[in-house]
């Protein structure tokens, strides 16, 4: 199926829209029923990424990565993600079992279970539910930091990259401004993780990993869409494995 320009436009605005509604009323939710001191947080967050999409959403200026640039890519987007989610849990876990032996042998799980293990430092439990945990830390979290940190923030970071370097960020190529960009929203993300991984060396890097895939993807797909699955799919991964409806798990917090 094929969109010309003024469709593929208006179907971002569009995506775009339904995307800060959901988002809102889902905060919302949290503010009534979860929890008012992470609400705030993510509330926080959401204006600041409203308030860079705005900005840049002028007619001088277009927005380098949408959510979604295109919507005949969908079907294709997921078994992408889905790739990306496997080369990601097989490459945290050679990393983790190279560099951080110990921290392998505490969490008590062997292989790819570790590195969930791992990164369920910042996924906690709703009161034991596990369609609250989804919804919010499966769904509504991914959606804001993936956008943020990877949409807005790194789409900023490219522009200043490229306008003091002149060189551009390529799609396809590895240059040093792609390096640069990638290395500081990959800081940026975990540094924003240390408050909920605590200063631990290997949740972190992983944190890190999952980071630089994120922004590849964003950087060669032009669209965050992939990212934010990707997100989607590594929180509920750890939040149904603690729940024990995959594999299995030493006790739900």
């Amino acid at each position: 199926m094929n969109f010309n320009v003024f469709k593929r436009i208006g179907l971002t605005k569009l995506t775009t829209r339904i995307y800060f509604e959901f988002l809102l009323v889902s905060l919302g939710l949290l503010y009534l029923v979860f929890n008012t001191s992470l609400a705030t947080i993510y509330t926080i967050l959401i204006v600041a990424d409203f308030v860079l999409y705005y900005f840049n959403f002028r007619p001088d200026q277009s927005i380098r990565f949408p959510l979604e640039r295109r919507i005949d890519n969908r079907i294709p987007s997921l078994i992408i993600t889905v790739i990306a989610y496997a080369a990601f849990l097989a490459i945290s876990t050679v990393a983790v079992n190279s560099f951080f032996p110990l921290a392998i042998a505490e969490s008590g799980m062997t292989g790819a279970f570790a590195v969930v293990a791992l990164m369920s430092a910042s996924v906690p439990i709703f009161a034991g539910s596990i369609a609250l945990s989804l919804f919010a830390f499966g769904i509504l979290v991914p959606m804001v930091e993936s956008s943020l940190f990877f949409g807005r923030i790194l789409e900023r970071v490219v522009e200043v990259i490229e306008n003091r370097t002149g060189k551009k960020v390529s799609q396809t190529q590895i240059s040093v401004a792609t390096v640069l960009a990638v290395a500081f929203c990959t800081a940026l993300f975990v540094f924003y993780h240390v408050g909920s991984k605590g200063l631990a060396s290997a949740p972190l890097f992983v944190t890190g990993i999952f980071a630089v895939i994120s922004c590849a993807l964003v950087i060669y797909h032009r669209e965050l869409k992939q990212a934010v699955l990707l997100h989607i799919i590594s929180n509920s991964i750890v939040i149904l494995v603690m729940f024990k409806i995959i594999g299995g798990w030493k006790n739900v917090r």
